[in-house]
């Protein structure tokens, strides 16, 4: 088993979409007496890999208003009109 602090899930939750804690409540065997999250490995890879590579869409939102058509990017040539 692999287990997890409760507060490190929360935390982790906050950055993720909605479904992520529910994937996570349904596998995990939460032990009452440390409120550890314990996860057969299986499992804990299995969501790991689901939610690899998701960003906070609130970030994600304020870096697209940042950046306005014409705007430079990066470098030089780069302007976020070309994509």
């Amino acid at each position: 088993m692999i287990c997890v602090p409760a507060n490190v899930i929360h935390a982790k939750a906050q950055k993720m979409p909605i479904a992520y804690l529910a994937d996570c409540q349904a596998a995990a065997q939460i032990r009452t007496a440390d409120q550890f999250w314990c996860f057969k490995p299986s499992d804990f890879f299995r969501i790991r890999q689901k939610y690899r590579g998701y960003a906070v869409s609130e970030v994600a939102l304020e870096e697209a208003q940042r950046i306005r058509e014409g705007e430079i990017i990066s470098g030089c040539c780069d302007r976020a009109d070309q994509y």
